[in-house]
């Protein structure tokens, strides 16, 4: 046995050390892209027009920025592949030898070639280089003009809030009648016959009634569901939840659908048309609020009891409701355009309002104990945040209150996003792994596993999918609350072409796909050796312990294929790794012998099975009967009922 491993170790490290030298041995070839870099000089001096021009919108040099982040993008990759050309170039005329009077004339005319290619590529890659110092200083102007004109923009005064509050007190008449006006701004509901205006106020009752039925209905057949333990079902409770405001999304659902055909575009200018279209956002909502604040959501650990489920719903429903009603009172760019003046005071109230509900949310931790301590920092700023933004209302920036507010309401609807995706991935790695349904049933014979059994594969993607989202977040933050983009830019130039770091290039794109890649592979290495065990190997009649030490080499196979190609995808040269594997070598020829000796032992006895779970064995002063045969050591249980380890 310790001559037979031996002899199969001495075999792995000259596989190991073949491996290398093929690997080593094969040079990529790059060819040189379809890039020009005259014609890319000329687009980078017109770009540079468009920004010297004072009159230039910020739209125009966002356009300007990108358009000259691609460019750099391709001059980049010009000086990569360039020189990787170029150092090919100069290798095979390394080979060609000195130049020599008694060269065939084949020989001297293809070292010429070499030589003009050489130079050619130098030259390329000179002028790409060139190009890189130009779009740094097009973008370094790009961004000294986006920070300007988003400071002036949310330094921008107008009207204050109080004197607006002011006018409409003295002059009540005059505001019911702008407020009337605007009612009806569209101007084809104005010529509307009232027998159509019966139509659709008639067809919303109908549908809300119909509604209130369907819910009666719903809810009773909701009651009499019951799964495992007498409790209601993940599916149940979602059509509980949706069903509770059937009402309220038939009307505004009909309403919504009978004013969008008697209105003419653009239809959300009709404070009647949103009206009706905010009964629908509203049932929606509230839909949304009942089930995270109820059973089989993501709030269900945070609200441990009753009490703190009805006070999280309640200011929930206080903020929905000042969302719709901004919605509905100031339009759909509330919070992207600055209003008409005549709506200023409406907005100042609403303002407070909003923040009042905001608050009141965000203090929740104080009411309920399992939110005390989470998250206390972002909780912390966009407090300050809905504070600073109603100073700024009152004193007429709303520029920056609408970019406060939007800021503050997309960070918690990212937020809750990725609360509710998370939680969704988390409860179904529980329902695979101890699930009782059909479906758990199947994916568990599909993958393999036995249930209450930990996949490893599922950790893996888990871990995966969780850092992606969690890495997604913090981008969407940082392109939420910066202004200007420039942050955003510079994220996304060092995502897409890395980092020099101690001499190597770390590209996080790359990285982020080999770590993907592995987790993938891994989970397809678990499918293929569950069906190799259950259904493949036992079509061609093997028995048990052949399949067994099968699909064990074929898991390590899979997981050394799946550990190569995340670390090619991630961008690791072998080339760099030909010491760790010289190591490795040596390592296996002398500190790792008895390691290697144990697992090569392993496989031998998987495959020969010269014992087998079962037999009783006497292995020098231990004698037992065996219990599993693994790769490295043999698992015995001795007479007196305990397990030993004893090394292949």
């Amino acid at each position: 046995m310790q001559q037979s491993a031996r002899r199969i170790a001495a075999i792995i490290a000259f596989l190991m050390l073949l491996a290398v030298t093929v690997v080593l041995s094969v040079r990529p070839t790059h060819a040189l892209q379809s890039f020009d870099p005259e014609i890319a000089e000329t687009q980078l001096a017109a770009l540079g027009t468009v920004l010297r021009d004072d009159s230039a919108s910020i739209e125009k040099i966002q356009a300007a920025q990108r358009r000259t982040a691609r460019i750099r993008t391709d001059a980049m990759r010009c000086v990569r592949d360039g020189g990787v050309l170029v150092d090919q170039l100069e290798q095979d005329l390394a080979l060609l030898g000195e130049t020599s009077d008694q060269d065939p004339a084949e020989i001297i005319e293809q070292r010429a070639t070499y030589e003009v290619e050489i130079r050619r590529g130098e030259a390329r890659v000179g002028a790409c280089r060139l190009l890189i110092l130009h779009t740094e200083q097009v973008l370094d102007q790009v961004a000294a003009l986006q920070s300007e004109l988003n400071t002036r923009r949310l330094t921008e005064q107008d009207r204050n809030g109080p004197s607006a509050i002011a006018e409409v007190l003295r002059d009540p008449a005059s505001a019911r009648r702008k407020l009337s006006d605007s009612v009806f701004t569209d101007p084809q509901l104005r010529g509307v016959r009232p027998a159509r205006w019966f139509l659709v106020i008639a067809g919303s009752l109908l549908a809300g009634a119909a509604g209130w039925l369907i819910r009666r209905v719903v809810l009773n057949w909701c009651d009499q569901q019951r799964g495992r333990a007498g409790r209601p079902t993940v599916q149940v409770t979602l059509v509980r939840r949706l069903s509770e405001n059937t009402p309220l999304l038939f009307a505004g659902a009909t309403a919504s659908i009978g004013l969008a055909l008697l209105a003419s575009a653009p239809r959300s200018d009709s404070l009647l048309f949103r009206f009706a279209l905010a009964i629908l956002f509203y049932g929606l909502g509230k839909s949304v609020i009942n089930w995270i604040t109820g059973s089989f959501s993501p709030g269900t650990n945070l609200l441990e009891k009753r009490v703190h489920g009805d006070n999280a719903r309640t200011r929930l429903h206080a903020l929905l409701i000042a969302v719709v009603f901004g919605w509905l009172a100031l339009g759909p760019g509330w919070l992207t355009r600055v209003p008409a003046e005549s709506v200023y005071a409406v907005r100042a109230l609403f303002t407070i309002y909003l923040v009042a509900a905001l608050l009141w949310v965000l203090r929740l931790s104080r009411v309920i104990p399992s939110l005390r301590g989470r998250l206390v920092p972002l909780r912390t700023l966009l407090m300050v945040a809905a504070i600073v933004a109603v100073g700024a209302e009152l004193a007429g920036y709303r520029n920056l209150t609408n970019f406060l507010l939007l800021g503050i309401f997309a960070t918690m609807s990212g937020g809750f996003l990725l609360w509710t995706v998370i939680w969704a991935m988390r409860q179904s790695m529980q329902g695979i792994v101890s699930g009782t349904s059909t479906a758990s049933y199947r994916i568990r014979s599909w993958m393999g596993m036995r249930q209450d059994e930990r996949n490893p594969e599922l950790g893996w993607l888990y871990m995966v999918i969780s850092v992606a989202l969690w890495i997604g977040f913090a981008w969407f933050l940082i392109w939420t609350w910066d202004p200007t983009g420039n942050a955003i830019s510079g994220l996304r130039e060092i995502t897409l072409q890395g980092v020099d770091v101690g001499g190597n290039r770390l590209v996080p794109k790359n990285i982020f796909i080999g770590v993907t890649a592995f987790g993938v592979i891994i989970a397809i290495t678990a499918w293929l050796k569950a069906r190799l065990n259950r259904r493949w190997l036992r079509d061609m009649g093997m028995d048990r312990h052949a399949r067994e030490a099968l699909v064990t080499v074929s898991g390590y196979a899979g997981f050394a294929v799946a550990l190569l190609i995340g670390l090619t995808l991630a961008g690791v040269s072998f080339a760099g790794m030909a010491l760790v594997f010289g190591a490795l070598s040596v390592g296996i020829g002398f500190g790792l012998q008895n390691i290697v000796n144990n697992f090569v032992s392993g496989l031998i006895l998987l495959f020969e099975r010269p014992i087998k779970p079962g037999d009783y064995v006497t292995v020098g002063e231990i004698e037992g009967v065996v219990k599993e045969v693994r790769t490295r050591a043999t698992e015995i249980e001795t007479l007196d009922r305990q397990n030993v380890l004893v090394p292949n």
